[in-house]
């Protein structure tokens, strides 16, 4: 009888476990269902609903999902420091296990997508590396980690490594549509079929940059065919705007133009993100410039610098606890490998005693050997100014703030002059024109004070508008002949 009852009790334990885990599957996919992209207040409250569901009854994944989702909504409206808030709130309360690779892969990638907006680029990639090695044997998420790793690259200008990227996730895109024709349930693969479609427009905009226009061409047409099978208002703006820098690279302005204008239209009406905005923005600036339109082109590069000066004001607080943070664990790392370091060292310490000792007594029975001969100093004129220009690089490339005063102090006239031209021109115009006349490329600046290509070029833009620079001169020969 007892043995009846204890096969009773475990074959009754064993379906309350498996209904349990189908209703958090079930649950888990209506969350992943809501759209993230034009969530509406009606949406958000169903998900505040469902993460109250699932708590209620103690069903960690699906609650990891709902913070997860919200999210990727927060970042696309462009709340970042909700959308890290969420992500973070999802390890503090211990809701994914070791175990939960699509939970953890969801997770990265969000956190990822969230440190690239904030131009933390190196942070971005390391989350992408957390990234458990076994998701690779799921096309799908396969598809969009070499997507993101190829936005990553792009970002920082690889576009070696970026182009590797997008023609691998290109590559498993079509793989995993092939996988899923004769899906049973549609519908359920919606929405991952609608974001792999996403790499064929990337990689068009990324042949663009590498010059490989006729590739570029290939691949954004094919894109534009895709939007017929996308409902997907994210996939509309990507693939519209890379067709219009395309356009604009083959001088064909009037279709430039029409792809720019759908771009607008989706940024002012249904898509939020000020990335978004400023994408489209720096497209119509870059239309009217070429085509001499300055007074457009003027406005939207005023809009630029608006944008850019209002998410690095909304973000500062934010990029600054990042900062502090991702110091604090390098310090921890630094601490945790001091006593090894320490050990190391004294080795070291003590094999390069026995190596000078013994040197030494060579050395002696040498030089009992040789005849006094006189000992010649050879001692060069110091270069002050040399000394001190390339104490003015290191600073620079440190984006250290005695850069501009250490700069002042060798090229006394370098300010004066420029005040000269424009009395407007602001402290950090000053600092980044000294940039400029030091030959650095757009590259190095970005870099060297943590800022995007795009900014940099932007600033080179407004500079040439204030100090009136014509368009056919050389930015930099104008600021090497400055001083003559």
């Amino acid at each position: 009888m007892t043995k009846i009852l204890s096969v009773l009790f475990f074959f009754f334990s064993y379906c309350l476990s498996f209904a349990q885990t189908a209703q958090e599957e079930q649950l888990k996919k209506t969350i992943y269902n809501i759209p993230f992209i034009s969530s509406s207040q009606k949406d958000m409250k169903k998900l505040d609903n469902l993460i109250s569901v699932a708590k209620k009854s103690n069903y960690k994944g699906a609650v990891a999902l709902g913070y997860l989702k919200i999210a990727f909504i927060n970042d696309n409206n462009n709340d970042l420091e909700k959308a890290l808030y969420y992500t973070n709130l999802v390890d503090a309360e211990h809701l994914i296990s070791p175990n939960d690779s699509e939970l953890i892969f969801y997770q990265k990638i969000i956190q990822s997508t969230i440190y690239q907006k904030l131009e933390r680029y190196t942070i971005a990639i390391q989350k992408l590396k957390e990234i458990p090695q076994d998701i690779k044997n799921n096309t799908y998420f396969n598809y969009w980690t070499n997507f993101q790793y190829g936005n990553c690259y792009e970002q920082i200008n690889d576009t070696e490594k970026a182009l590797e990227y997008f023609k691998n996730a290109y590559q498993l895109s079509k793989q995993f549509r092939k996988e899923k024709e004769n899906d049973p349930n549609p519908d359920a693969v919606k929405t991952k079929i609608n974001n792999s479609y996403k790499s064929t427009a990337y990689l068009a905009g990324i042949y663009l940059k590498v010059e490989k226009i006729d590739s570029a061409k290939i691949y954004i047409d094919e894109a534009l065919k895709d939007l017929k099978k996308v409902d997907n208002l994210d996939q509309q703006f990507t693939t519209n705007f890379f067709a219009g820098e395309i356009y604009l690279k083959l001088k064909n302005y009037i279709k430039a133009q029409e792809h720019f204008w759908i771009c607008k239209n989706l940024a002012m009406h249904y898509l939020p993100g000020n990335s978004f905005k400023k994408s489209v923005y720096w497209g119509l600036m870059t239309l009217y410039d070429q085509t001499d339109i300055k007074d457009s082109s003027g406005i939207y590069s005023k809009k630029i610098l608006e944008l850019e000066n209002s998410n690095k004001k909304k973000n500062s607080s934010l990029l600054n606890s990042i900062d502090e943070n991702y110091y604090d664990e390098n310090r921890e790392l630094i601490k945790s490998n001091r006593k090894l370091i320490y050990i190391l060292s004294i080795g070291i310490l003590i094999c390069l005693l026995l190596i000078y000792l013994t040197s030494r007594k060579k050395a002696k029975s040498v030089t009992l050997d040789k005849i006094d001969t006189p000992i010649i100093n050879k001692v060069e004129a110091p270069d002050n100014y040399n000394s001190r220009f390339e104490d003015v690089i290191q600073l620079a490339k440190q984006n250290s703030p005695e850069f501009l005063t250490m700069f002042n102090s060798l090229h006394p006239d370098f300010t004066k002059k420029l005040l000269a031209i424009n009395s407007n021109i602001k402290n950090t115009e000053l600092r980044f024109c000294a940039y400029l006349y030091l030959n650095f490329s757009t590259k190095d600046i970005a870099e060297y004070t943590f800022t995007s290509v795009r900014t940099v070029q932007t600033k080179k833009y407004n500079i040439r508008k204030k100090l009136d620079i014509p368009a056919s001169m050389d930015i930099y020969v104008w600021f090497n002949d400055l001083l003559k």
